[in-house]
């Protein structure tokens, strides 16, 4: 299976404050333009600065990895659960973990435990609070989520970005 266009443009967020971005290279016939600021080239590659990664909170519970990068060194940007049916118990924590770390033993990257037992079945969007200082997640690092408690009825899933920093 294959993808084909006539030519692909890369657009930095949030842009120009109209919405649109702001073009940071565009690849087409005639060969690759770059537009963007030093800070998101790397030698002849586009460093992509953000990871958006949408992840099902299962209603489950089991502790798992999310996020593992393979180059450069990333902070947790936000987190935000979005929740259509609300469970009766249970919290998910966000943490870093060294390999080798169990997510339950990791470093919490949020002032508190989100609850996941909010009232009402009405689409809530709930955004994390992060620590001051996120801890920086480079190669052989995971972030992973910690599940507390019981979560009977919880549907929903979970927003994570990633900033890269270095």
């Amino acid at each position: 299976m294959g993808y084909q266009t006539e030519s692909l443009e890369v657009i930095s967020r949030p842009g120009d404050n109209t919405g649109v971005g702001v073009r940071s290279a565009r690849i087409d016939a005639n060969g690759f333009n770059a537009y963007s600021p030093t800070k998101l080239k790397q030698d002849s590659n586009i460093v992509h600065d953000k990871a958006i990664i949408t992840i099902l909170v299962s209603p489950t519970g089991a502790d798992t990895y999310v996020f593992s990068p393979v180059e450069g060194t990333w902070i947790v940007d936000s987190f935000t659960v979005m929740q259509v049916v609300a469970s009766t118990s249970g919290t998910l924590d966000l943490k870093a973990c060294a390999q080798g770390t169990l997510p339950a033993s990791g470093t919490t990257q949020l002032t508190a435990p989100m609850d996941l037992a909010v009232v009402g079945n009405n689409a809530l969007d709930v955004k994390a609070t992060l620590i001051a200082a996120p801890t920086e997640i480079g190669p052989g690092m995971r972030l992973g989520f910690d599940y507390a408690g019981t979560m009977t009825s919880f549907v929903g899933h979970a927003v994570l970005t990633m900033k890269r920093i270095r």
